[in-house]
């Protein structure tokens, strides 16, 4: 049960959900990973206790990006999935005879 009624049952629809999604995700990606770049940011300041140099080099940036962008990936598929009931396409009945 979604709260729109706005499926993907045609290739246009399923291509303006699609780039809805990719286009939050991107843009939350490049957020987060601008973020960990500014010492004045609370991800930052969150994140520097971590790790044991002085702050936080392309290496931490890159894993935390990684596991950053994946867990906002994952919600954002949620909440699409609320929404607009997204996904529901990709369940297969697993029915054995």
């Amino acid at each position: 049960m979604s709260l729109i009624n706005f499926r993907s049952t045609n290739y246009m629809n399923a291509f303006i959900l699609y780039a809805f999604v990719a286009a939050i995700v991107s843009h939350l990606a490049i957020e987060f990973r601008a973020s960990l770049a500014d010492e004045q940011s609370y991800l930052f300041k969150f994140l520097k206790p971590l790790t044991s140099e002085d702050g936080i080099n392309n290496m931490h940036q890159l894993f935390y990006s990684i596991v950053i962008t994946f867990v906002t990936t994952i919600f954002v598929y949620f909440v699409m999935h609320i929404i607009f009931g997204w996904g529901e396409g990709m369940l297969v009945n697993n029915c054995r005879r």
